[in-house]
């Protein structure tokens, strides 16, 4: 299903994008028009090849494969913000008011919040014969839900920065944005350090 959506959302992008092109953009430039029509949509088709790519590479194959939802996830969410971005662009160019400032705020929070849901399917396995340390594997895997919980927090106040008044958006973007990052790096330090400290009791 979520294949089926990324394909269906990058099929829409360029039919969007087909229809920018050949009606016409306010009296655009050929190579400018045809920039603002296929940009995205190839953007978006050369991100989705990837799915059908990555399991055809040895060196990755059984990680894909085991986390299969969780990328699809990601590329899910990546797709549908870079049709965000393409319409809104679309509209701007057709006349319509459209701030495109607010994109920011809207884009990386739903990146994050998405990102929040689909970390903790990359739990590493106990036992795992793959070439990954001990200590890593247990750092990654007691890291992952308290980061995941504050990238959900996180994401959510950065999509509600997008009401405040333009002048205060971008400010409060980058405000929130950098206290998600410090109490990102702080939480993970206290939790490589307990687990260093366990693995060496």
């Amino acid at each position: 299903m979520r294949i089926f959506l990324i394909w269906f959302l990058t099929i829409i992008s360029f039919g969007t994008g087909a229809y920018v092109f050949f009606n016409g953009g306010n009296g655009m430039s050929f190579g400018l028009l045809w920039v603002i029509a296929f940009i995205h949509p190839l953007t978006m088709l050369l991100l989705n090849i990837q799915l059908h790519v990555m399991p055809k590479m040895r060196k990755i194959k059984v990680y894909y494969l085991r986390y299969k939802k969780g990328f699809e996830n990601i590329f899910l969410a990546l797709t549908f913000v870079l049709l965000i971005i393409h319409i809104n662009v679309i509209l701007k160019v057709f006349g319509y008011d459209i701030n495109l400032l607010q994109l920011v705020p809207i884009c990386v929070g739903l990146v994050l919040i998405t990102t929040a849901n689909t970390l903790p399917r990359f739990v590493v396995e106990k036992g795992d014969k793959q070439k990954i340390s001990v200590l890593w594997s247990n750092y990654w895997n007691s890291v992952i839900r308290p980061i995941s919980v504050l990238l959900f927090i996180g994401g959510i106040a950065i999509f509600l920065t997008v009401f405040l008044p333009d002048a205060n958006m971008i400010f409060g973007f980058f405000v929130v944005l950098s206290v998600v990052i410090a109490c990102m790096i702080y939480q993970s330090s206290k939790i490589i350090q307990r687990v260093i400290n366990g693995n060496e009791g």
